[in-house]
Order: structure tokens, then C-alpha cells, then sequence
């Protein structure tokens, strides 16, 4: 049990040459910032991951992307807010209209989710 936070993506990305091209403009900074932050890896799927809460990634394919989000609570939160509002920061000079905050303990939390965790995980883990 915890408590999540986050960002929805929403309208997602398309697969076109120009939402490519803006994802990864979008990556390359968040990748940039953290550059010599070890908290920060590419794993094997080409993705950025964060090695703390639940490793919240961004997936190398933009229209895959949905959610940023972690608990923020727990003992294996540790300092993932800094990685989330980091990242969120980064993410809405690129696609402010694209991003929605949430946080399910304030007062109408999961109402500010765009989607629902099964939207998320479906398109994360869909075969190209």
C-alpha cells in the first residue's frame, strides 16, 4: 500500500515522423538532466528508467507513452518525487497540453487519471 503520484499523457503520440521527432527531443532532455544522475539507466528496451519507488520509466517509442508515476510513500519511495516533478517539468516544455498531474491523496485524485492502470499497462507491453 502506498500512495501514487504522477502525470498522464493525454492525447497520446502518434507514430507519425513529427511525434517522433518531438519524442525525441523530449527524451534526449530528460536524458541530458540526468546525465550523471546513476539513478537513471537505459534498460535493455531502450527505455529511461529510474532505479527508485517503483521505476517509473519512459518507454523509447513516444506512442507507447501514458503514465510517469510511482508511490510516494513507503520504504522503497526513497527520493522519487525529485524524479517525477523532474521529469513532469521537463515534459510539459515539450507537451504542456499532453500533460495531467494526479495524485490519489488529494481530494479527487483518481478523477484526474486519464486512464485506468489496465490502458496503461496494455499499451506499455503491446507487441510492435
Amino acid at each position: 500500500m502506498g500512495i501514487d503520484t504522477g502525470f498522464d499523457f493525454y492525447p497520446p503520440l502518434t507514430n507519425s515522423q513529427e511525434d517522433q521527432v518531438a519524442w525525441e527531443r523530449f527524451f534526449n532532455d530528460v536524458k541530458r538532466a540526468f546525465q550523471d544522475d546513476d539513478t537513471m539507466i537505459i534498460n535493455r528496451k531502450g527505455s529511461i528508467e529510474f532505479t527508485v519507488g517503483e521505476h517509473p520509466s519512459l518507454p523509447k517509442d513516444g506512442y507507447r507513452f501514458r503514465r510517469f508515476s510511482s508511490k510516494i510513500t513507503g520504504s522503497h519511495a526513497g527520493n522519487v518525487t525529485h524524479y517525477l516533478r523532474k521529469v513532469e517539468n521537463i515534459a510539459k516544455k515539450h507537451f504542456e497540453v499532453h500533460i495531467h498531474p494526479w495524485n490519489e491523496a488529494t481530494e479527487g485524485g483518481f478523477d484526474s487519471m486519464v486512464y485506468d492502470w489496465e490502458e496503461v499497462y496494455e499499451i506499455q507491453f503491446m507487441i510492435p
